[in-house]
């Protein structure tokens, strides 16, 4: 339950910066990263706050790299479909200007 809950409240804030960059955060990827390190949660969670606000900063600076989704290498569906129409421009064009 704990890890549910922290994959919500950092999912959020950590969407902004990774857009930023031209990526998206992807849920999968944060949820691993969080397993990872959750014996450093567990020992954290009982520190100071001033210590476990620096562990968290630390995770999300290290989250921002790991957690982004990777760049597609192929084109998307909607990219085939758009390039497939452009194509067919040529067709509608001589007979727009018969009809007009």
């Amino acid at each position: 339950m704990l890890l549910i809950l922290l994959t919500a409240a950092l999912s959020s804030p950590l969407r902004t910066p990774v857009w930023q960059q031209h990526r998206e955060l992807s849920l999968c990827k944060l949820v691993r990263h969080c397993q990872a390190n959750a014996d450093q949660w567990l020992q954290r969670l009982f520190q100071p706050p001033l210590q476990f606000a620096a562990f968290l900063s630390r995770l999300c600076a290290t989250a921002e790299r790991l957690v982004r989704k990777a760049a597609r290498q192929r084109r998307t569906s909607a990219q085939r479909l758009r390039e497939s129409v452009g194509a067919q421009g040529d067709f509608f064009e001589p007979a727009l200007a018969l009809a007009a």
